[in-house]
């Protein structure tokens, strides 16, 4: 009973915070394009969330077909990892404000965010997302899902990265 409760909250959890998340895009994105923000890398960035938004039924999908054994402390420190990843991603939102989007763009008027999460991270979305990926997986005993999506998360950070730090490099002029 406590299995089939946990995940529950779990799924609920994860699809309201998306939600949530879809909704702030969807009001801060039309602002920033007005005020003339360009989008750099809409392909990457749109298989950036939808990945992380597919961890979910991945674990699922992993845990129904190989049924694993699951301890205590895994749903614990799984629980607490998703809590600590959604925290972080709701600070580093509520930091950037009309300026957190679910798109990279590039906008010249911007100052580099060195408030809230930024003051220790230069982008808590992506670590934030990890934290999510990692609890899900625990939670659902989903080893294979963990990692081949830390691999493919990896990677498509790592390039949002590069194309983020030459975004900089361009507004600061070096």
């Amino acid at each position: 009973m406590s299995e089939i409760l946990i995940w529950s909250a779990t799924v609920c959890a994860v699809i309201f915070g998306r939600i949530a998340e879809v909704r702030v895009h969807k009001q801060n994105y039309p602002l920033m394009k007005a005020a003339g923000a360009e989008e750099l890398q809409p392909k990457f960035m749109k298989q950036y969330y939808l990945f992380s938004f597919l961890v979910l039924p991945f674990a699922i999908i992993e845990n129904i077909v190989f049924s694993p054994e699951i301890f205590k402390e895994m749903w614990l420190g799984g629980i607490l990892l998703l809590i600590l990843g959604q925290l972080l991603r709701l600070w580093a939102i509520m930091t950037l404000g009309t300026y957190w989007s679910m798109a990279c763009l590039s906008l010249k008027s911007i100052v580099e965010v060195k408030g809230g999460p930024y003051r220790y991270l230069k982008n808590p979305e992506y670590l934030s997302r990890f934290l999510d990926l990692t609890g899900l997986c625990l939670i659902f005993g989903a080893k294979l899902t963990f990692i081949i999506s830390t691999f493919f998360l990896i990677g498509l950070t790592l390039h949002i990265i590069s194309v983020e730090q030459r975004q900089l490099r361009e507004i600061q002029g070096h």
